[in-house]
């Protein structure tokens, strides 16, 4: 149920290099401009002109704004135990939290305000009690997430501004429901086989960008009806020009919306990209060096479907 609409008036809006194949089940390939293929490449059912289309800041007006990050009114404290080597937190404003060593960090609910570092090595554990939510706002802190550290926590929300949230060396992060909102030039980088599972999730990246390295293993669905961001797993609102890069063999299931109309996405490297009941809509895409990108298509988990196309080019 997936086809592609290129909405460039470009000699080469559509061009296929060396025996790639694009294959479609029903709609086929609609190209404003025109199209070209080399080497044996081939398109099924085929390639037709159609009308380009107009956008420009009210297409994208169904979606809210980047909510106002919340506050903390006091100063949090931390508890350790080293026998049972844990570490307690409650909600409040920290200078620092470092978890090192096989040591796990307990998260009471709340609102967290980070004003220093935030880093997590050597097989930390995070993790919540009792359950509940736990948000933690930071400005222009780089987050790092180092050797396998396990993220425990079932429904987490970030508020950044420009800071990077890494995860290098086989993380495991599978919150149920996550939220993560940059309202400056903050980033998503997931390097070195790191996993990444969540049934309930939504970035928005105001002027940054989401990258995904090195064999990790990625399975994201969209929020649900009833939800604000309801079938819309990345928004990059029109003038982020960042790019969107997939790499190096990962495993990547996508179900919902991957709303970047100004940024290129290139995915390399014998990456297997499934998007599952999904569309990818950005600026330019290409596919290098024996990635796959395996799209189907389900109108009730996407958002604002206008089209039935579900990769869509913007000029």
């Amino acid at each position: 149920n997936s086809g592609i609409f290129v909405n460039s008036n470009s000699a080469r809006g559509l061009f296929l290099n060396g025996g790639a194949s694009i294959v479609m089940d029903t709609y086929g390939a609609t190209v404003s401009g025109s199209y070209g293929m080399n080497g044996g490449a081939s398109v099924t059912p085929g390639i037709v002109q159609g009308q380009p289309l107009t956008i420009n800041s009210e297409t994208f007006s169904f979606i809210p704004p980047i909510p106002t990050p919340p506050t903390c009114s006091a100063n949090g404290t931390s508890t350790s135990n080293s026998g049972n080597q844990t570490i307690t937190f409650t909600p409040g404003r920290f200078n620092d939290i470092t978890i090192n060593g096989g040591w796990t960090a307990i998260f009471q609910p709340g609102v967290y305000c980070l004003n220093g570092n935030f880093d997590f090595n050597g097989s930390a554990t995070l993790t919540v009690n009792p359950t509940g939510r736990v948000t933690f706002v930071t400005q222009d802190q780089n987050i790092t997430f180092n050797g396998g550290v396990t993220l425990n926590i079932p429904d987490i929300e970030i508020y950044t501004r420009n800071g990077v949230w890494t995860l290098n060396g086989s993380n495991t992060f599978t919150p149920n429901r996550i939220r993560f909102y940059a309202s400056g030039s903050g980033q998503w980088i997931v390097n070195g086989g790191s996993t990444i599972t969540a049934n309930d999730a939504f970035f928005y990246l105001t002027r940054g960008y989401i990258t995904w390295n090195g064999s990790s293993n990625i399975n994201l669905k969209a929020p649900p009806a009833g939800d604000p961001f309801a079938g819309l797993l990345v928004y990059m609102p029109l003038g982020n020009t960042s790019n969107v890069i997939f790499n190096g063999g990962s495993n990547i299931r996508l179900t919902g919306t991957y709303l970047a109309p100004d940024a290129p996405m290139m995915i390399n490297g014998s990456v297997n990209t499934n998007a599952i009941r999904s569309q990818i809509v950005v600026s330019t895409l290409i596919v290098n060096g024996g990635s796959t990108l395996d799209v189907t298509f389900n109108a009730n988990e996407n958002a604002g479907v206008t089209t039935p196309a579900v990769i869509e080019l913007a000029e």
